[in-house]
């Protein structure tokens, strides 16, 4: 289902697409197919199956700093591992790499891409916030 919108960002939560293409990897058995994060459209109009909502957590405070400190700060989509690459399942959208670490299993995906500046200044403007 497809929704029309007018782009979502407050405070704490940013809805931004996420450009997601099917990419060829070569294994020792073949070639497998999977999703590749090429990038975010900042100023998603719609909400569909390539839309994620970046929420913040004050608990997750400490790993946004440490990713905005690293050489490249990243965020990390989880999406179901699925046969049917099709539609891509989000589960969730994030800048915390121990929220993500949780979701390293064989049930999801995890893909990474570099977070862009104006991300990453309203990220730093949450961390910096008065709580």
């Amino acid at each position: 289902m497809v929704s029309t919108t007018k782009a979502i960002k407050t405070q704490c939560s940013w809805l931004m697409g996420c450009n997601l293409k099917e990419h060829q990897i070569t294994t020792g058995v073949g070639v497998l197919t999977q999703w590749q994060l090429t990038g975010f459209d900042l100023e998603a109009q719609q909400i569909d199956s390539h839309t994620a909502t970046l929420a913040l957590s004050r608990e997750q405070e400490f790993d946004y700093r440490n990713n905005l400190f690293s050489l490249t700060p990243k965020l990390y989509l989880i999406i179901e591992a699925s046969s049917d690459l099709s539609t891509p399942l989000i589960t969730q959208l994030t800048a915390s790499k121990s929220v993500a670490n949780e979701y390293m299993n064989s049930e999801y995906l995890v893909l990474t891409n570099e977070m862009p500046g104006p991300v990453q200044a309203w990220l730093a403007d949450f961390v910096c916030s008065k709580h």
